[in-house]
């Protein structure tokens, strides 16, 4: 029952519990719940964040069993029919395409203490709506948030490649598609043949602001104006060198194409990218973006790339699993 469970609401990062790292690792929640993102996000915030608050659930011994970082946003992608102007405090952030209830058992009772000390604070903030984004629907989270009573509303599909079985890219390639494999490799020749270079490399604290324009006019191409803001993520990308890395495509100089990758023990996410869709090219720059993440991860020997969320039709020809999304909201 809730009343068993003790939440202790934070208002910072700074202030939350030792064990939380430890909770999410045993629990396979991703990084973005982890202290690293959360302190990042907190500072400088990709995606604007009205307030928040970290909810920590604790059992009679004060043992953590449950977290959920809960932030007051508005609805970037109109994925909740929000009004306009209006807001919800949601778990975790729009920016987290996985969003998980952390516990190691994802216990009903967890999710009811959670989900209850939500209620209270959305009533504090004065809003009307309250719960979790981007939950993989039939994960153990979505299963736990069902058995508190919240029903599941699609809103949304991820990508992952699980590259276990795999130590090569001509591995990978062989389990695709005979024209896919072909155009795969025609794109990376004829990127070669016109002397395109990929890199990939640890994100640094003074990044130039100019370099992450292209995540700014890729997410308007694709009606998601205002998504990034290329200052912020600079500013965001400093306090973020441990996880995050950067994939960049090059021609004379000339960065045609950017990428943001959060790399951890098992996954390597690719976050963010955006690409030079004006310039008359031989190749696309994007397949050389996915290439240079393919390599990265099996370079690092981590089982899975997660490649978030749009662009579903190359996603699912390079072999990429869908994963349904739910939002699960009380009120």
């Amino acid at each position: 029952m809730p009343g068993a469970l003790r939440v202790r609401v934070v208002r910072s990062a700074e202030e939350l519990s030792p064990g939380l790292d430890a909770l999410v690792s045993a629990s396979g929640a991703p990084f973005y719940f982890g202290r690293e993102f959360l302190t990042a996000y907190e500072h400088y915030p990709v995606q604007a964040v009205a307030d928040r608050y970290y909810l920590e659930a604790y059992d009679a011994e004060e043992e953590l069993l449950g977290f959920a970082p809960c932030h007051v946003q508005a609805d970037p992608l109109g994925a909740l029919g929000l009004a306009a102007g209006e807001m919800a405090l949601v778990s975790n952030l729009w920016h987290c395409p996985d969003s998980h209830l952390v516990a190691v058992q994802r216990r009903p009772e967890v999710a009811a203490a959670l989900l209850e000390a939500m209620g209270r604070c959305a009533a504090e903030a004065g809003l009307a709506r309250y719960g979790f984004v981007n939950v993989e629907v039939d994960s153990p989270s979505a299963a736990a948030l069902e058995a508190a009573g919240l029903t599941g509303t699609p809103i949304d599909k991820r990508y992952a490649l699980d590259l276990s079985s795999f130590t090569t890219e001509d591995e990978y390639l062989a389990t695709l598609s005979g024209s896919t494999r072909h155009e795969y490799r025609r794109q990376l020749r004829r990127a070669a043949g016109a002397g395109a270079e990929m890199s990939m490399r640890t994100a640094t604290a003074h990044e130039e602001v100019e370099r992450f324009r292209l995540l700014e006019i890729s997410a308007a191409r694709f009606g998601s104006a205002g998504y990034y803001d290329a200052q912020r993520i600079v500013d965001f990308l400093a306090m973020m060198q441990k996880a995050a890395r950067i994939n960049e495509i090059r021609l004379d100089g000339e960065l045609l194409a950017i990428g943001i990758l959060f790399a951890e023990d098992r996954k390597l996410h690719t976050w963010a990218a955006g690409y030079d869709r004006e310039r008359e090219l031989p190749f696309s720059p994007y397949y050389l973006l996915h290439a240079s993440a393919v390599r990265y991860a099996l370079e690092l020997g981590l089982p899975v790339l997660e490649g978030g969320r749009r662009n579903d039709d190359f996603k699912m020809r390079f072999g990429m699993a869908q994963k349904p999304l739910a939002a699960y909201l009380g009120s």
